[in-house]
């Protein structure tokens, strides 16, 4: 972050701000002010557009950006004298990530400090400019971070730790012995430290098994609303720091989620498996218990991973939608795959070396 910009949300930022911010090259006026992002064919005055693939290069001829940030691969292909103002980087995506930092909204709450609704347990060490919303419950000996906001009817357990510049949205609960790192975002519905779903069988009764481990969140991770993370058995769960978490995910007890690991709505990861560094989840992926997922392995949407992967790569396992009446036809031959099997496995027995061997002593013996 450069010393005349900042992340607090306001009205414009110049040109030079942006580029400067970005470390990007800048074309056209400096002083030209951008309030806002914008997708291309909305775009008006005070705008600014991203464009990082050939096809974002058709921008709809009623629209009219202020500023165009594009990746340097393409800005030979720029109109520039349609968009004579422009920032050219590596990756613009990346570029628009960082921007809209800079204009987003933030969990706003009434007055300062703690709300007067709230309530606050026996020895809770709250840092400088904390603010708890209304209707909040701080349990004993919680430890709240610098600046962190705790939003509306949140629960925070006893024990638990809350490191600086945190933010968690309405109705966020944190059983009792819970860390939580430094620039965490939580949304709203988010349940952390839960039981995890451990019992042992004794003759047709389930008898529960304590879960006696925590959960321990590192550095900047952000999770989904409605996601479940419960805590470990003997073991904490351990979600490692950069990683992110989509909505509607449940992690079981003990695992462990490596470094800057992404995940689509929808996952499902059992018990005591543990996952690699700068992974991708996709939608509704399912994890079995017990497994080891490799570093930098990409999963497709819908996969049900049941063994270990070893190796880095892009892994699938989901059946992709088809035309309703050719799925008809997939299924008919479901139903035939056993007799077929069983009709390829006899012609294998047929064609083998000692088949066509008696078959040529029989033809050589007829030409005698």
């Amino acid at each position: 972050m450069t010393a005349n910009i900042t992340t607090a949300t306001t009205s414009s930022y110049s040109l030079a701000q942006l580029a400067e911010y970005l470390a990007a090259q800048l074309f056209g006026d400096p002083q030209q002010n951008i309030t806002h992002l914008s997708q291309p064919e909305v775009a008006q005055a005070g705008s600014l557009i991203f464009i990082n693939t050939a096809k974002h290069l058709a921008v709809p001829n009623g629209a009219a950006p202020s500023a165009v940030l594009i990746a340097k691969a393409l800005v030979k292909e720029l109109d520039t004298t349609r968009f004579p103002n422009y920032l050219v980087v590596p990756d613009a995506y990346v570029a628009y990530a960082k921007v809209s930092k800079l204009f987003k909204s933030v969990l706003t709450l009434p007055g300062e400090g703690v709300d007067a609704s709230s309530v606050i347990g026996s020895e809770v060490q709250l840092g400088q400019n904390v603010r708890i919303g209304p209707f909040c419950v701080i349990s004993s000996r919680a430890k709240i971070g610098d600046r962190t906001v705790i939003g509306p009817g949140c629960y925070i357990g006893e024990d638990v730790v809350i490191g600086e510049d945190c933010v968690l949205y309405p109705r966020v609960t944190l059983y009792h012995q819970v860390k939580i790192g430094k620039e965490v975002t939580i949304h709203s519905g988010t349940v952390i430290g839960s039981d995890g779903f451990g019992y042992a069988n004794d003759k047709g009764t389930w008898h529960k098994i304590y879960q006696l481990g925590s959960v321990v969140i590192g550095d900047q991770v952000e999770i989904g609303a409605n996601t479940t993370i419960d805590r470990g058995a003997l073991l904490d769960t351990t979600i490692s720091s950069g990683v992110k978490l989509d909505n509607l995910i449940q992690i079981a007890h003990n695992v462990h989620v490596g470094a800057n690991t992404a995940m689509a709505a929808g996952v499902g990861i059992a018990g005591s498996t543990k996952i690699g560094k700068y992974c991708m989840l996709g939608g509704k992926v399912g994890v079995a218990g017990h497994i080891t997922i490799a570093d930098q392995v990409v999963v497709a949407g819908g996969s049900l991973i049941s063994n270990s992967i070893t190796e880095k790569g892009f892994y699938a396992s989901s059946i992709p939608a088809i035309a309703q009446r050719d799925w008809w036809r997939v299924v008919a031959c479901l139903f035939k795959l056993p007799q077929l099997l069983k009709e390829l496995k006899a012609w294998q027995a047929k064609f083998t070396f000692s088949y066509w061997w008696q078959r040529v002593r029989h033809l050589g013996s007829k030409h005698k």
